[in-house]
């Protein structure tokens, strides 16, 4: 916007016979710009990330009623706006700004689902009718994290005697993974005797297969049961092996049970 030219008119008693005495004066222009930005694009879903927000006065009249409004879409939780009105997922900040000065605001948004999602944020001055907008985007992304867990239920054990070992499994992450396998693998020391769970256990001489549990949401737990008895004295170390379409390996755990 180019400054308004208004003629000064207490220098033009004779505009006819003296015009140069006319003089023109600058009048000042009020002008609000705003900008979002983020420094992280990509997000673990469940973590909180940061925004931030710069209004600056680039004209060259202050500004005394400066109001900004950042509202954070449903798929994720407003967390924290330092100075800001917070009212659910809204925050205002209301400022004042000087000719040519800018002013920093932050606010922390917490993802609740997968996808990018969009933080759209505005700035207003209702004494000159003015205002602007920006957003930012980020991609909330989820991932599977798992967790295995056993125990023997009676340790130790006489030769005889039976034990129930219970294998655990825990989604600690923040997305599904896919065909969760389990293998088991009993030492010499103990035989099989039974094998259950939330999925089928299929018993060949010392060793147990599961049959693959199809969808592991974030956070769900399964179980499986495998009854071992001992056959002779030993330090029995009963061996469990998961798998899913997560990991590049398959990952052990070891329960030691000892025999007399």
């Amino acid at each position: 916007m180019n400054p308004t030219q208004v003629a000064d008119l207490s220098n033009c008693a004779i505009i006819k016979a003296y015009p140069e005495a006319c003089t023109t004066t600058s009048v000042g222009v009020p002008e609000l710009a705003i900008v979002k930005t983020t420094p992280n694009e990509q997000v673990l879903l469940g973590a909180g990330a940061p925004w931030d927000i710069t209004v600056t006065n680039t004209g060259d009249v202050p500004l005394s009623d400066v109001v900004v409004t950042d509202t954070v879409p449903s798929q994720n939780q407003l967390l924290e706006a330092p100075g800001a009105a917070i009212s659910g997922n809204t925050a205002t900040w209301t400022t004042s700004l000087g000719a040519g000065e800018s002013k920093s605001f932050e606010l922390t948004v917490l993802g609740l689902q997968e996808g990018e999602y969009c933080n759209q944020v505005s700035a207003a001055s209702s004494e000159y009718g003015l205002s602007g907008d920006d957003d930012a985007c980020t991609v909330w992304k989820g991932y599977p994290a798992l967790l295995i867990e056993v125990i023997d239920t009676e340790d130790p054990l006489l030769v005889g005697e039976e034990t129930t070992y219970v294998i655990q499994i825990t989604n600690q992450g923040t997305a599904q993974d896919t065909n969760f396998g389990l293998e088991v693998q009993l030492p010499s020391e103990l035989e099989a005797v039974s094998a259950a769970g939330d999925t089928q256990g299929t018993i060949s001489g010392n060793a147990v297969s599961f049959a693959a549990y199809p969808v592991l949401q974030a956070k769900e737990i399964i179980e499986f049961r495998v009854v071992a008895k001992a056959v002779a004295e030993g330090d029995a170390r009963f061996r469990a092996q998961m798998d899913s379409d997560l990991l590049r390996s398959p990952v052990p755990e070891e329960e030691a049970t000892q025999v007399y």
